[in-house]
């Protein structure tokens, strides 16, 4: 009993005690929940200062709390800002703010946290839609660290030193991380969020090689509907999962020399990957990509992506491949494509190995490396990419393009001839005189031009003098460019021994008209060589006469026997 009681004296003088020392201040109370704090600036740039933040009760932020950016910043400048909380964060918002001109145009500057600790779970994101005249405030960051995982659902903190211990989930499809960043888990690229967290969305990827630099990776995730640009690499690659429901993409393009032209690159893929979707590699001009190490999923297949000027190599060398992908050189299915409705509200696109009939009408047409566009229809601009076609009509024909027409450097224009008074050849209208500013036709650029491959059609009748307007600009503007060492007046070799001159100035005076200086001689017909070479003449004459002899033998013999 004396016991009992001495004990409990014991702990009520502890209690008092611990009371004491509540009330002298020497312990902090603990942070009851955590909250959102919004900085509001204005004392100076240090996050311990607690008047530059409301509704975050009687000081500056604590362990645990979110931080809410909502400053409406006017000007472009950057607002450095001093993180000397020495505690890991909940969360940072990027709040949504009115657009500074009140219009779509969404100027405004960059509040720049120096280093910024986050709690393991913690997200980086924005707490609301872009619209037509709002956006999210833009933030950046020196420095981010967490022992656990965090989430990047703004995309912005890619360029700063990443000291993560375990995984980075970014929306972003390109990570430049700074010198010294390490991510000890997993990078995972996410589905796109059904929220716009930023106008304009975020770009994915670099023009060559990887878009993940900075670090080391130890193993890469890309979510369904998310895009990543890689180079040679080992390490586990998992593509699918997610929110989105489109395929994963992951992009190889060549390197670039000076002339900013792409260059023969050549990656190996020894990672193993896991299919947890079917995905698309798209293997960019002059890319080669060997994959060399394991594929599972039994259910899904790598594809190549028909959809984009991706017209690289792409090789299956798996020695172990337990997925729907197909071992080997995997290349675009050759298809013919005939549009025949009127739909000027929709695209056409014409992608590798595919050769496209328009007889209908479409809006932008756009012709990919690889493909050829054919038909007597009508788009409202056309733009034929290096290394792809276009051939007016059904051999011949006339094609209309009513706004522009682009023939980008390295395309080819094949022009059939046959009968310039029928008109029968090859034709692209283009514009109309409402158009009098820019150019309504381009051929090429300063650094490289179009091709113009002349042919003649079957049953031709073309004699010297006759004009054949290839290009009949309507507008009221120039031509911009030439073809491919065709300069105005320029006289050039066609088919048959033809001899065709070039004007970019010709029929109203903007047109591209062709004029036969010499015409192409007239397809041989057995009596013709005979008339126009007479040794050959001589020769099957006394071949002939030598068969006669020899017959007319054999038959006196056999009238002898008999």
């Amino acid at each position: 009993m004396r016991r009992t009681k001495r004990l409990a004296n014991i702990a009520a003088s502890a209690v008092v005690a611990f009371s004491s020392i509540l009330g002298a201040g020497l312990v902090p109370l603990v942070h009851a929940a955590a909250q959102t704090c919004t900085w509001i600036g204005g004392t100076d740039t240090n996050f311990s200062t607690a008047a530059n933040w409301s509704n975050c009760g009687s000081g500056a932020p604590q362990a645990g709390d979110t931080i809410e950016f909502n400053g409406q910043l006017a000007s472009s400048s950057t607002v450095n800002l001093t993180n000397d909380l020495g505690v890991a964060l909940g969360g940072v918002i990027a709040a949504q703010v009115a657009n500074s001109d009140g219009g779509s145009n969404y100027y405004y500057g960059t509040y720049h946290i120096d280093t910024l600790s986050l709690a393991d779970g913690a997200t980086v994101t924005s707490d609301a839609a872009c619209s037509g005249t709002t956006h999210a405030e833009y933030l950046s960051f020196g420095a981010v660290s967490s022992t656990g995982s965090i989430t990047d659902n703004l995309g912005y903190t890619g360029s700063a030193t990443l000291t993560i211990g375990a995984n980075y989930s970014t929306v972003a499809g390109g990570i430049n991380a700074g010198s010294g960043s390490t991510v000890t888990g997993n990078v995972t690229i996410l589905s796109p969020l059904s929220v716009q967290y930023v106008c304009g969305g975020m770009g994915g990827g670099l023009a060559s090689g990887s878009s993940l630099t900075g670090f080391t990776i130890n193993g890469l995730i890309v979510q369904n509907g998310a895009y990543v640009t890689l180079a040679s690499s080992s390490f586990p690659i998992t593509l699918g999962g997610g929110t989105g429901t489109t395929s994963p993409h992951v992009g190889y393009y060549g390197d670039v020399d000076s002339n900013n032209n792409y260059t023969d690159t050549t990656y190996t893929v020894s990672s193993p990957i896991t299919l947890l979707h079917d995905a698309v590699f798209t293997v960019g001009e002059k890319a080669t990509v060997n994959v060399t190490g394991s594929i599972s999923g039994a259910s899904y297949a790598i594809t190549r992506d028909p959809t984009s000027d991706a017209t690289g190599v792409l090789n299956i060398q798996s020695s172990n491949n337990s997925s729907n992908t197909q071992n080997g050189s995997l290349v675009n299915a050759e298809k013919t494509t005939t549009v025949t409705d009127s739909q000027t509200g929709l695209e056409l696109q014409v992608v590798d190995k595919e050769t496209a009939v328009l007889d209908g009408d479409r809006g932008f047409v756009d012709v990919l490396s690889g493909g050829t566009l054919k038909g007597t229809g009508t788009g409202t601009d056309i733009v034929v990419n290096k290394n792809a076609t276009i051939a007016p009509g059904h051999s011949p024909g006339k094609l209309t393009a009513t706004s522009s027409l682009n023939l980008v450097g390295g395309s080819t224009y094949q022009a059939e001839l046959k009968d310039s008074a029928d008109g029968d050849y090859d034709q692209i209208v283009v514009g109309d005189s409402s158009i009098t500013t820019g150019h309504a036709v381009t051929l090429g650029d300063s650094t490289s031009s179009p091709t113009l491959d002349v042919q003649l059609y079957t049953g031709y009748s073309i004699k010297a003098g006759d004009k054949f307007t290839i290009i009949d600009n309507k507008s009221g503007t120039d031509v911009s460019g030439t073809f491919a060492n065709l300069p105005e007046g320029a006289t050039f070799k066609g088919p048959n021994g033809s001899v065709f001159s070039i004007t970019y100035k010709g029929g109203d005076g903007n047109d591209v008209v062709l004029t036969a200086v010499t015409a192409p001689t007239t397809p041989d017909t057995g009596f013709g060589l005979a008339a126009a070479h007479p040794a050959v003449t001589l020769g099957v004459t006394v071949l002939a006469a030598g068969a006669i002899f020899g017959l007319a033998q054999k038959n006196r013999k056999l009238s002898v026997r008999r």
